[in-house]
């Protein structure tokens, strides 16, 4: 997990100290790589429920295996644009890939720093 993830993150170009968190369906919450990859990074593990998820809108890369899974057309993109929906401007860096069993997609939230 840590590899593919990592290896995605150099990929394009993305520091790890950038990733704000990591995301996924809510079957994944006990998953031991997630969530040592989380502690890793120091960044929260968000889940998701399947209709939480469905509930996101935007064009995603479906898969029927996925879909017959866990009831959800794709798990990658949508959970990573629902942890990102506090944001503005969300666009997509990486869409679903995967490597080494690991699917993986980036999404970029607009932010600022203000000055006062």
């Amino acid at each position: 997990m840590e590899k593919a993830a990592f290896s995605c993150l150099k990929e394009n170009d993305i520091y790890p100290e950038a990733v704000a968190a990591l995301a996924s369906i809510d079957v994944k919450k006990e998953e031991p790589g997630l969530l040592a990859l989380s502690e890793k990074l120091g960044v929260p593990f968000k889940t998701f429920s399947s209709e939480e998820l469905l509930s996101v809108q935007g064009e995603f890369t479906s898969s029927s295996f996925v879909s017959k899974t866990v009831g959800v057309d794709n798990v990658c993109e949508r959970s990573a644009v629902k942890a990102a929906e506090n944001h503005t401007g969300i666009h997509f860096i990486q869409r679903k890939r995967g490597a080494e069993g690991v699917t993986t997609a980036l999404v970029l939230g607009d932010w600022r720093i203000r000055f006062e």
